[in-house]
């Protein structure tokens, strides 16, 4: 399993509708009770992380981190994103799955 697979499907649910894209739009999605999973780019700021991660906890969403701002922007068929909220159950399961096999893999390439 690679992030480039992961974020590849996590693409598919963009085109599906499952998915909102950008910072203001992934936080909108967390407060609002609808993002299952926040992905959050590894190069977005740690104040920006933390500030995704204490959210998640608070409104019962998983956080995790992966790939670069290019990377979620590429996969999610805009620019640069910092963060991509995942509001479909099953694609939000299926991408958890698939990056604690990554996380188990290659020791560790999330947050919660």
């Amino acid at each position: 399993m690679t992030e480039g697979k992961i974020c590849s499907f996590m693409g598919m649910a963009v085109k599906a509708g499952q998915a909102v894209s950008g910072t203001f739009m992934s936080d909108k999605a967390i407060k609002t009770g609808k993002a299952r999973l926040v992905l959050v780019a590894k190069d977005a700021s740690e104040n920006t992380k933390k500030g995704f991660r204490d959210a998640g906890k608070f409104y019962e969403a998983v956080v995790k981190e992966i790939g670069t701002k290019e990377l979620l922007g590429k996969f999610s068929g805009k620019k640069e994103r910092t963060a991509v909220a995942i509001t479909g159950e099953s694609f939000a399961n299926k991408l958890v799955s698939m990056i604690e096999e990554l996380e188990q893999n290659h020791g560790g390439a999330g947050i919660e």
